[in-house]
């Protein structure tokens, strides 16, 4: 975030089999982005949740409920931004 000025936040997270990234939570007024590189990722976005293949991209709003994680036995990378940053 420190070289857009807080304007995005871009990070890559591998998932193991098996592992929670993040429980159901929401963000007031940050758009989160995933990009599904490796896997079949569970992600929540609202009331949908389903499993993504590598090229997919899930748009989470603001004040949307979301989760994701890797119930799958094999390994899963995704790449994850945030509008505006967290920081």
């Amino acid at each position: 975030s420190d070289d857009t000025d807080g304007l995005i936040e871009l990070y890559e997270r591998e998932l193991p089999p098996g592992m929670i990234g993040a429980d159901p939570h929401l963000h007031l007024t940050t758009t989160e982005t995933f990009y599904v590189v490796q896997g079949q990722p569970a992600i929540l976005c609202g009331d949908n949740e389903q499993q993504y293949a590598p090229g997919s991209i899930v748009v989470v709003p603001p004040n949307t409920v979301h989760a994701y994680g890797n119930p799958t036995g094999e390994p899963a990378k995704v790449l994850i931004s945030f509008t505006p940053a967290l920081g």
